[in-house]
C-alpha cells in the first residue's frame, strides 16, 4: 500500500492489543497469522484538524477488509455526530468519504458501520471540527464480515439463562439480543481469559457496556452474537454472553471446544492511550476464578496453564491480549480457581483465641435506630451525580444511627432526633460522600449526588465474618452466631453488606492503616484498625455485642 500518512505509533500499538475477539468464523478471507481484523482506538487528541473537519490517522488492514466498524464512546454531555469513513485500496488511493450507518445507539455508546464494496487496505474516519469534542474514544475495525454462522441448528439452546451458577447474570439481565448463533459445540475443554480493550463501564453503567460490546460484534463483525460466554465487570459480576452450548468468536483457529472469558476493561499498562489502563480487582479475580472453578467440574476440565490459559498463548496468537497487567495475574486466577476452600464463595474462618466476651464502653453509640417512618423522618436517595440515576444497594450511614442499605429506588429512611447529622454514602465504583442533615423535627427527604471513582493504583484485602460475641468467643461457630445483616463500612471510602447465611465480607482497599467498623441493627457498632499490604489478603473478623 502506497503510504497516504506516516501511520503514527498508537495506531500500530492498538493493532497488535486488538484481536481479543478474533474468530475463525468468517467464510472468507480465512483467518491469517495476524488475527484479523485490524483494530484502533482513537480518542479527541489523536485527531488531526482539516479544515472543517478531524480526521484520523490510517488504520492499516494488510489482510483486506470490505466493512468499516465504529464502537462510539461519547462524553457525559456528547451529543452522537455525523461521523464519516474512507478506505484506501491496495495502492493508497483513498475511496470517496461515506457517512456511516448507526445501527444501535444507547447513550453514551453508539455502534455504526459502512460496507465499502471492493476490498480496502486502510481506513480512516472524520468528524465534524465542532462536534469531536463529543467523542470520548472510537473504536475502528476494518473487517470481512462474517458470512453464515455454521453449525447444526439447536434452537433449543437459544433461549433460557445458563443454569451454571446461580451467580452468574443471564442474558435477559443486562437485555442482550435473541442470539443468532446456531453452532452446536456443547463439549467444552478449554478456557481462554481475554480484555474487552474498551472502557470498563460509562459512569457507573455496567448493562449499556454489555450491550454496546453485543451491538458492535454482531453489526459491525457480522457476528452471531457476543464472541465470549462470559464477560466480568469491574464491581464482581459475572454476566452470561454468548450461550455456553454454542462454539465461541474469541480465539482465531481455536474456538471449537473452547470457553471464552473476558475481563471489561484495558488491562494492558501503558498500552491502553487515552482509555487509561485499570489495576485488575480482587472482585474480578474472584468473580473469574469461581466460573472458572464451575467449568472444571462440570466439564472435567483441569485447571492448568494448557487449558486455562491467556488469548496470547495459543499457537498463532498475534496479540498482547488479555494485556500485560491482567496476563501477569493469570496464576493467581487458577491458583482461586484450583483451591475454591480460599475463595470468598467458601470462607475459611480464622483460628481466633479464646477469650471471655467482652462489654463495650459505655459511651459506644448504639445501632438500634426507632422505626421508620415518623416525625424525623430523613428519606436519603443516592444518585449518580453525572446522570441522576438512583443508585440500588448503595449504603448509607449515620454515626450513632446506624447504616442502611437503599432499596430499588435508591433510598433508606432515618429516623432521627433534631439536630446535626453527617450522613455518609458508599456505592461499588463510587466515592464515598459525606452530607450534613440539618434535622427540625419535620420530615425531610435529601438528595445525595455521587461520583464515579478512579479506583486504586493498587489494593489488598481485608476479609472475614461478623459474629454475636455474646454467643461465642470466636466466629468459629455457624448458624445463628453469625449476624448476616451487618454492614462493614472502611475509613478509606468503602462498605459492603455481609452475605446472607454465614455473614462474611470482604473489601478491597488501598495499602495502609485503615479503621473497619461492623454496624448491625440490634447490636453495638464495633471497630478494629488493621494495616494492609498490597496484594495482601488477610483475615479481620468482627464481633458485636447486642446492645
Amino acid at each position: 500500500m502506497k503510504s497516504t500518512s506516516a501511520l503514527p505509533a498508537l495506531v500500530l500499538l492498538f493493532s497488535s492489543i486488538f484481536g481479543c475477539v478474533a474468530t475463525d468464523e468468517h467464510a472468507v478471507p480465512p483467518p491469517s497469522p495476524r488475527e484479523a481484523p485490524a483494530e484502533a482506538i482513537f480518542a479527541v487528541s489523536d485527531l488531526t484538524a482539516a479544515g472543517q473537519w478531524a480526521v484520523s490517522s490510517v488504520l492499516d488492514a494488510p489482510e483486506g477488509a470490505t466493512r468499516i466498524g465504529l464502537l462510539i464512546d461519547l462524553t457525559q454531555t456528547g451529543v452522537l455526530p455525523i461521523v464519516e469513513v474512507r478506505g484506501y485500496d491496495v495502492w493508497g488511493t483513498p475511496t470517496a468519504w461515506m457517512t456511516a450507518e448507526v445501527t444501535w445507539a444507547e447513550h453514551p455508546y453508539a455502534v455504526a458501520r459502512a460496507d465499502v464494496g471492493a476490498p480496502i487496505f486502510g481506513a480512516q474516519l472524520r468528524v465534524p471540527s465542532a462536534n469531536a469534542t463529543s467523542l470520548a474514544h472510537v473504536t475502528v475495525s476494518a473487517v470481512v464480515p462474517e458470512l453464515a454462522d455454521i453449525g447444526k441448528a439447536d434452537t433449543a439452546t437459544q433461549t433460557g439463562a445458563l443454569s451454571l451458577d446461580a451467580a452468574i447474570q443471564p442474558r435477559h439481565a443486562w437485555g442482550a439480543r435473541k442470539t443468532k448463533c446456531t453452532s452446536w459445540d456443547p463439549n467444552k475443554s478449554k478456557m481462554a481469559i481475554h480484555h474487552t480493550v474498551t472502557p470498563p463501564t460509562a459512569y457507573g453503567t455496567y448493562e449499556a457496556r454489555l450491550r454496546s460490546i453485543q451491538a458492535y460484534h454482531m453489526d459491525t463483525r457480522g457476528w452471531c452474537d457476543v464472541g465470549y460466554h462470559f464477560l466480568v465487570t469491574a464491581d464482581g459480576r459475572v454476566w452470561e454472553a454468548r450461550p455456553l452450548k454454542h462454539r465461541g468468536a474469541h480465539v482465531g483457529g481455536h474456538n471449537t471446544g473452547n470457553v471464552g472469558i473476558s475481563f471489561v476493561g484495558c488491562f494492558d499498562g501503558s498500552g491502553c492511550g487515552s482509555m487509561g489502563a485499570m489495576a485488575v480487582p480482587h472482585a474480578m479475580l474472584d468473580a473469574a476464578a469461581g466460573v472458572i472453578a464451575a467449568l472444571s467440574a462440570d466439564h472435567n476440565i483441569p485447571i492448568s496453564t494448557s487449558k486455562v490459559k491467556g488469548h496470547k498463548d495459543h499457537s498463532g496468537a498475534w496479540t498482547t491480549c488479555p494485556g500485560k497487567d491482567l496476563y501477569a495475574r493469570l496464576g493467581d486466577l487458577r491458583e482461586l480457581a484450583a483451591h475454591p476452600a480460599a475463595h470468598p464463595e467458601e470462607p475459611v474462618v480464622e483460628d481466633v483465641p479464646e477469650e471471655q466476651p467482652e462489654e463495650q464502653p459505655e459511651e459506644q453509640p448504639a445501632n438500634d435506630p426507632p422505626p421508620v417512618g415518623g416525625p424525623g423522618a430523613v428519606t436519603a436517595t443516592a444518585t449518580n451525580g453525572v446522570w441522576g440515576g438512583v443508585l440500588p444497594g448503595a449504603i448509607l450511614h449515620i454515626a450513632g444511627h446506624g447504616a442502611r442499605v437503599a432499596d430499588s429506588a435508591g433510598q433508606a429512611t432515618f429516623d432521627l432526633p433534631a439536630g446535626k447529622h453527617l450522613m455518609t454514602a458508599y456505592a461499588k465504583g463510587f466515592s464515598a460522600v459525606s452530607v450534613e442533615l440539618d434535622v427540625a423535627g419535620d420530615a425531610q427527604a435529601v438528595q445525595v449526588p455521587m461520583n464515579e471513582s478512579p479506583g486504586w493504583a493498587s489494593t489488598g484485602r481485608q476479609q472475614g465474618v461478623v459474629w454475636d460475641r455474646s454467643k461465642t468467643t470466636s466466629p468459629s461457630g455457624w448458624g445463628n452466631v453469625r449476624i448476616d445483616h451487618a454492614i462493614v463500612i472502611c475509613d478509606c471510602g468503602v462498605a459492603v453488606q455481609v452475605r446472607a447465611g454465614d455473614a462474611y465480607w470482604a473489601l478491597d482497599v488501598p495499602p495502609g492503616s485503615h479503621t473497619f467498623t461492623a454496624t448491625a441493627s440490634g447490636y453495638q457498632a464495633r471497630s478494629e484498625t488493621a494495616t494492609v499490604g498490597v496484594g495482601a489478603s488477610q483475615w479481620g473478623s468482627l464481633g458485636l455485642m447486642p446492645n
